[in-house]
């Protein structure tokens, strides 16, 4: 529905079920497949690599009868993590140590080692296989001119997002930046009297050390907001935008570059509720980022006029008094469909279920121009939801800016 063609099983999750790999065949979607391995250093004993090897064969026979697997990966950012995060020198090892530990990450991981030989003796169509990902770090120089990049000098980096621009690799595995679930999601784990952005239980469920100060500092440089001016809902609403605006730039970036082949980014979905990379929260609900995925994969989609729409920054745009004629009406099969009438030119106009159900509209945080017609259709989460007495409340960043400047 949002235009992805490929999807990547992260090494730090699990391997997934047969009914996951099942859909993917059905609907064409393509899978990167990482074993479970990531971001760490594993022993190499001789009981744990016979574990492994058991493990990788037993995985590899099951998950080879499935066509939409286009790509084994030994792991995510363990070769990464040894060269480039200063694991040999923190911990002291000594040469001989490291020696030991080089070799138990080729045992594992190398052309020849465990997995590799395991997708060779078990997957019939002898699929590609990759020792790692990414083949270097995102602070050397290869990282965009050799195999597979995760950048991560936006984000980790605190880099601006014209930084995509110029670190677009052959084909970009990660890359991504956060922001919060909207108001209505969050409700659902936070209590009422700890509805504040720095309460204890919003804290706990920021789980990157600056995660509140690196979204802040993007906010205020594209958006120009404070965020400490910002009620709780305005911030969760920006840091969406504020994540569309950035990794959709990156996403375009990619695609208008003839040498990147492929842009998956960091990340699709949550397993709990948390502000994160994630453009689908925990509740099913789209955010802005995978509604801009959505116009941006399109197979129509005018990238020149993406090129344009990224050449003024938020902040430098012109916000009129938001004035609209919201309508909704059920269809035969109970569907939920929603016309809004544009009287005045709105930016990132956010549409939501009253009470809220958890799901997704087929259009939304979408520009429109005086005199403009829209029309989406909501989706819940749980086909058997009832939307039949819901009523809808919508926001713009209009809103925020007009009586901001009043």
């Amino acid at each position: 529905e949002a235009g992805f063609n490929m999807l990547r099983v992260w090494g730090g999750g699990i391997y997934e079920h047969d009914y996951f790999f099942d859909l993917c065949d059905s609907l064409g979607l393509m899978v990167w497949m990482d074993f479970n391995f990531s971001c760490a250093l594993y022993p190499s004993d001789t009981a744990f690599l016979n574990n492994v090897k058991a493990e990788a064969t037993q995985q590899v026979r099951r998950i080879a009868q499935h066509s939409c697997v286009v790509l084994w990966c030994g792991n995510n950012e363990v070769t990464n993590g040894w060269e480039d995060w200063g694991w040999q020198d923190i911990y002291h090892w000594t040469p001989k140590q490291r020696t030991q530990l080089q070799h138990g990450i080729d045992t594992l991981f190398g052309e020849d080692g465990i997995l590799a030989r395991a997708v060779h003796d078990c997957d019939p169509l002898q699929r590609p296989y990759i020792a790692t990902s990414p083949l270097y770090g995102w602070g050397h120089p290869e990282c965009t001119t050799h195999g597979d990049s995760h950048y991560w000098g936006v984000w980790w980096g605190e880099e601006p997002f014209e930084m995509y621009k110029e670190k677009t690799g052959r084909f970009m595995s990660e890359y991504g930046f956060q922001s919060y679930p909207m108001i209505s999601s969050i409700r659902q784990f936070c209590p009422e009297e700890q509805l504040n952005i720095d309460s204890p239980t919003l804290r706990s469920h920021q789980k990157h050390g600056r995660g509140r100060e690196i979204i802040d500092k993007a906010m205020r440089q594209y958006y120009g907001f404070d965020s400490r001016t910002l009620s709780l809902e305005d911030y969760a609403y920006v840091s969406q935008l504020l994540q569309a605006w950035g990794v959709g730039y990156g996403i375009l970036c990619h695609l208008t570059d003839p040498r990147c082949d492929g842009t998956l980014y960091w990340q699709l979905n949550d397993c709990w509720p948390v502000a994160s990379w994630s453009s689908i929260d925990y509740y099913g609900n789209w955010k802005a980022l995978h509604y801009r995925t959505q116009a941006l994969y399109a197979d129509n989609a005018d990238l020149k006029k993406w090129e344009q729409y990224y050449s003024v920054y938020p902040k430098d745009r012109t916000y009129p008094e938001p004035k609209y004629n919201i309508s909704q009406a059920w269809q035969s099969d109970g569907t939920l469909v929603v016309t809004i009438q544009a009287k005045t030119d709105l930016h990132d106009l956010y549409i939501e279920t009253v009470p809220h159900i958890n799901g997704h509209f087929t259009s939304n945080f979408v520009d429109l121009k005086a005199g403009q017609k829209f029309h989406t259709r909501f989706i819940p989460a749980d086909p058997k939801a009832d939307v039949s007495n819901v009523k809808l409340k919508a926001k713009t960043l209009n809103e925020i800016y007009f009586y901001k400047q009043r």
